[in-house]
């Protein structure tokens, strides 16, 4: 994640990492300070040690968090 950031010129806390897999997307995201929004299609739940900022069931949903990150 580090090196993403790096390539794109980007910090962590101007970011947002979106993905389906906990114990990667999210986790990962969560350990450099992104804010992770996590793709529950499954309506699993998460466990306590991974926790994403946001949590969405399909993508479309996605537009309402970076309308709420913009204002």
């Amino acid at each position: 994640f580090q090196y993403a950031l790096s390539l794109l010129g980007t910090g962590p806390e101007e970011s947002l990492m979106v993905g389906d897999k906990l114990t990667t997307d999210i986790a990962g995201a969560n350990r450099v300070g992104i804010r992770s929004v996590w793709i529950n299609r499954r309506n699993i739940k998460h466990d306590e040690e991974i926790v994403p900022a946001f949590e969405i069931r399909n993508l479309a949903e996605i537009l309402e968090i970076i309308k709420q990150l913009e204002s």
